[in-house]
């Protein structure tokens, strides 16, 4: 059976708030799989607003299905760096590198950046530490590889939606066109 990457509906019956959401099951007679509507008590109006039933249908599919809807990456601490490039960063990127080539550069990441950030909230990087980090592989190994890890670690961010937090080398040359254009 395939996932289902929807976000349900709620509506307002009475004093609850109903979220409504569709589960393939398989048919036991027939041996086929059709979709149902599952009906979730949510909450009283009175405790929760239309949002607030949203998040609750969010939470409930979440619970059920063991996914997170619509194939959205959480932006609490509950994501950490490790699971993020596994589970994410990893199955973009797999089809832009030849076969050999993202047995490499996997293994790379692993032992790079995934060794030492695995475990680390997502949210809680900062320029300091990622810098630190790519000094300690300065000593380690050649300025090629340096770069490299500086340059998964832009990817890794940019895939993420942050640009902070990578260190730069050198000059920014966004920033100073950006100064220029608003002289």
């Amino acid at each position: 059976m395939g996932k289902s990457h929807q976000a349900g509906w709620v509506s307002l019956r009475g004093k609850y708030w109903y979220g409504y959401f569709r589960e393939t099951v398989l048919d036991s007679e027939t041996n086929e799989e059709r979709v149902r509507k599952v009906p979730v008590r949510l909450g009283l109006k009175s405790q929760m607003n239309k949002l607030g039933a949203r998040g609750a249908l969010r939470a409930e599919i979440t619970k059920r299905s063991g996914q997170i809807p619509e194939r959205k990456v959480l932006k609490d601490s509950s994501v950490t760096f490790g699971w993020f490039v596994r589970n994410r960063y990893f199955p973009v990127r797999k089809g832009d590198w030849r076969p050999e080539t993202a047995i490499t550069k996997m293994s790379q990441i692993e032992v790079d950046l995934i060794d030492k950030f695995g475990e680390y909230p997502l949210d809680s990087f900062d320029k300091f530490a990622l810098q630190t980090h790519l000094t300690d592989l300065a000593d380690r190994y050649c300025q090629d590889r340096v770069k490299q890890a500086r340059s998964y670690l832009k990817s890794i961010y940019i895939r993420r939606g942050h640009r902070a937090g990578v260190p730069s080398q050198g000059p920014n040359p966004e920033a100073e066109n950006s100064q220029e254009s608003s002289a």
